[in-house]
């Protein structure tokens, strides 16, 4: 897996995968950011929307498994450029979309970019950064997704309103192939340790079975996708209009607090456990603060109060995403099995994710906000809380 003649600055490779990284969650977010556009032009109501945004967690329950197959045949860098080209053919599809089935396999192709894309960048960062400095190293990348969501939204949006949503598609495009073109002239694959060069490679599936507490992580990760992801984040803008009667736009500004605070929970998060030389402790920090929030955020009629549960909400969802992707590779323990780690995450995080936005939309018309928020999302988080509390990190 090494293709460098000189070792390369690990700060620069984690600004190459940061940028190519970045690029799947904008593709992801375009459709978010430009719906009330699109609604029209393609004839299709919200739950069309619905479908154009959960084409990517489908096809990262599918992909997240393989990708880390590809990714420990191939090279990181490899299948990162493989990630990047189906993006990028993807997002030139639905620049050219006729009707609403193309634009929605532009979608399919968009999402398994992105879910390869968080199996190698992940496994590049572990390569590249020793154990000890590596939560700030993964605390930085994982916020890619974050900083996508509270900044590329909003931006967005705008440039759609200015140029129109088709000029946005261009755009990502344009962004994705220059991405692509940064993998090529200068990412350079880490080098693995000299003891796993000449190793026999383990089946992937052996290895995840061999490691007990990558499936706790795993549970843990999930049970965080599906309350903090699939439910709080994305029925927010749903639930404060409908309760407080806020505006859309007001609204989206919460989103937009949120995964702010996570981006900056990530960086925290990361530094502080380098220094203090345990992920679990903010695992488990990160986990009561997400409780606290989920058990009082559909039940609070103050306003003030859902400002301060959508902050902790946002600080839950910076603390287990960085460290559950810097602790699954510790947890394998070697560089040359961080994609298997990885990749079972994420199939956890989607399955999660798709599980959680499903279920709760039905519990929620079904029962209440209130009362679907304490016979699902508590539970769910007190069992995820149990978990950290026996998860076994070295």
């Amino acid at each position: 897996m090494n293709d460098q003649t000189k070792k390369p600055n690990p700060w620069l490779m984690l600004v190459i995968i940061y940028i190519a990284a970045f690029s799947a969650p904008l593709n992801m977010f375009k459709v978010a950011a430009l719906a009330p556009a699109l609604i029209p032009y393609y004839n299709i109501d919200p739950s069309g929307i619905g479908l154009l945004m959960s084409a990517y967690t489908m096809t990262g329950v599918f992909m997240a498994l393989p990708a880390g197959g590809i990714a420990r045949k191939l090279g990181y860098k490899q299948t990162s450029l493989i990630a990047l080209l189906i993006s990028l053919v993807g997002a030139v599809l639905g620049c050219f979309a006729p009707d609403i089935n193309i634009l929605f396999a532009s979608r399919i192709l968009e999402g398994m970019g992105l879910c390869m894309m968080g199996v190698t960048g992940v496994s590049i960062v572990t390569g590249y950064f020793p154990v000890e400095k590596r939560g700030r190293a993964m605390g930085i990348f994982t916020s890619y997704m974050a900083l996508a969501s509270c900044v590329g939204v909003p931006l967005l949006g705008a440039l759609g309103d200015m140029l129109g949503f088709k000029n946005v598609w261009y755009i990502c495009a344009a962004f994705t192939l220059v991405a692509t073109v940064l993998v090529v002239l200068f990412l350079k694959n880490p080098e693995l340790p000299e003891e796993e060069r000449n190793a026999p490679k383990l089946n992937m599936f052996k290895i995840i079975a061999q490691h007990k507490q990558l499936w706790i992580l795993c549970a843990i990760f999930a049970i965080h996708n599906f309350v903090v992801v699939g439910v709080v984040n994305n029925f927010a803008t749903t639930y404060l209009v409908e309760k407080f009667g806020l505006s859309m736009t007001m609204a989206s500004l919460f989103g937009s607090v949120t995964a702010m605070c996570a981006v900056l929970s990530m960086l925290v998060a990361g530094t502080l456990s380098d220094k203090l030389k345990t992920r679990k402790l903010f695992i488990i920090l990160g986990l009561v603060i997400g409780l606290f929030a989920v058990a009082f955020y559909y039940w609070t009629d103050n306003f003030v109060f859902i400002v301060i549960l959508s902050i902790c909400a946002g600080v839950e969802g910076g603390c287990i995403p960085a460290m559950s992707q810097t602790t699954g590779p510790e947890i394998v323990g070697k560089v040359e099995h961080a994609p298997v780690a990885q990749a079972f995450l994420s199939f956890g995080q989607n399955v999660g994710q798709f599980l959680g936005s499903g279920l709760f939309g039905i519990a929620a018309a079904t029962l209440g906000w209130t009362i679907a928020g304490w016979a699902i999302l508590v539970p769910l988080f007190i069992v995820a809380l149990g978990l950290g509390f026996i998860l076994k990190i070295k």
